[in-house]
């Protein structure tokens, strides 16, 4: 039993562990943003770069620091993305399950009404009372008709409490699968602009080749 409870010890510390490595969705946003600014600065450096009609070495490297930090930017969108399905799934389970209970809270509500139609007339529950035995009975029927009425109308507070849980859980769901929306359209369009920061940097990577010799000399020059 000690080795079992040890095993079930040590399961438990590394789920937190586990829970505690992985970023919180706001976690993520402030990485997005600190990324894209990483970015906006690199493109200030590349622009810089590009005064110079040939191709430099320092334009190079601001257009690969750029390619890399989109690459980070990419797939930091992707783990959002990630756990905005996750949470989309945990809420389709609990919207599941509250109409699940729903359902089965409106079954009894509904043998309720009908017990209490096959009973309804005031003569019918006189009668009952009166039909007690004694007194102790007939105040344990009263009791029970009291405890049948609350139950009624315990059974329709739930309905309604369920319902309303209902309707903010499918919004919560709404309002996830809408930033999922937004940000499969922001990793496209980022996707587009990577492809577009490959071909330039090729373009630079071809045109410093093609200056290599002279690029060599000059390396020679300031070096003498």
């Amino acid at each position: 039993m000690r080795v079992i409870a040890l095993a079930i010890i040590t399961i438990l510390f590394s789920l937190c562990a586990v829970a505690q490595q992985q970023p919180s969705r706001a976690d993520l946003e402030k990485r997005r943003q600190a990324i894209m600014e990483a970015i906006r600065q690199t493109q200030e450096q590349l622009e810089t770069t590009k005064k110079d009609k040939n191709a430099t070495m320092g334009q190079l490297r601001a257009l690969q620091n750029k390619l890399a930090e989109r690459q980070r930017l990419i797939r930091n969108i992707n783990d959002e993305i990630g756990q905005i399905n996750n949470n989309i799934h945990k809420s389709n389970q609990e919207v599941n399950q509250l109409k699940e209970n729903l359902q089965t809270l409106k079954m009894r509500y509904a043998q309720s009404i009908r017990y209490a139609y096959m009973t309804r007339s005031s003569y019918d529950m006189l009668a009952f009372l009166f039909s007690s035995n004694d007194f102790n009975e007939a105040l344990r029927r009263m009791r029970y008709l009291k405890k049948y009425r609350d139950y009624r109308k315990q059974q329709a507070d739930k309905i309604r409490v369920t319902q309303g849980q209902i309707v903010r859980k499918i919004d919560v769901l709404n309002s996830e699968r809408s930033q999922k929306d937004i940000l499969l359209t922001a990793e496209m369009q980022q996707k587009q602009v990577l492809q577009k920061e490959r071909d330039e940097t090729d373009h630079v990577v071809k045109d410093l080749k093609g200056r290599e010799k002279e690029l060599v000399k000059a390396i020679e020059r300031d070096l003498k």
